[in-house]
């Protein structure tokens, strides 16, 4: 029976000892830190590091005469309104080699609301494209003024054989 009281005095040490040890690389870190914190609320920390996704689906492509119709679906799960979203696509063949690029104004864009657009490309045929890039965000801005991590919260898919990329 004495062993086994020792035995559980030392665990209880254990547990003081590791709770010391704890405290004080906490302190130690605020302390590298600055010795300043802020406390954040987790909805703080969570949209800090995730912002909303800015759904971008090529849905469909369809040859109008000598021109190639691009059909997107395009997304938007956040509370921000989009007066201006720009993007700067570079068109490839399907050897690899680019056609064009050119910019695309996919706003307005309400908040919390999934909508369809199309785009001509005129002198272009659809069956020519093997895929298309999101090469850069040219212009993003809200009601608010200028968004700066429009191109970060885009998410290209693509229901057709040609693949929309970032």
């Amino acid at each position: 029976m004495g062993s086994t009281h020792r035995f559980k005095r030392q665990i209880r040490r254990c547990r003081r000892l590791n709770t010391h040890l704890v405290a004080t690389g906490m302190l130690l870190t605020i302390a590298a830190l600055g010795g300043e914190s802020t406390p954040i609320s987790r909805a703080q920390a969570s949209s800090a590091t995730e912002a909303p996704e800015l759904g971008v689906e090529l849905n469909k492509l369809e040859q109008r005469g000598e021109d190639c119709v691009i059909w997107t679906l395009l997304e938007n799960p956040s509370d921000l309104s989009f007066e201006s979203l720009k993007l700067e696509l570079v068109l490839f063949d399907k050897d690899g080699l680019i056609q064009r690029r050119l910019a695309l104004e996919t706003a307005p864009l309400t908040a919390t609301k999934t909508m369809v657009k199309a785009f001509k490309i005129p002198a272009t045929h659809c069956n020519s494209l093997g895929r298309i890039l999101v090469n850069d965000v040219a212009a993003c801005v809200g009601k608010d003024g200028p968004i700066t991590d429009c191109l970060e919260r885009l998410k290209p898919s693509s229901r057709t054989e040609v693949e929309l990329i970032k």
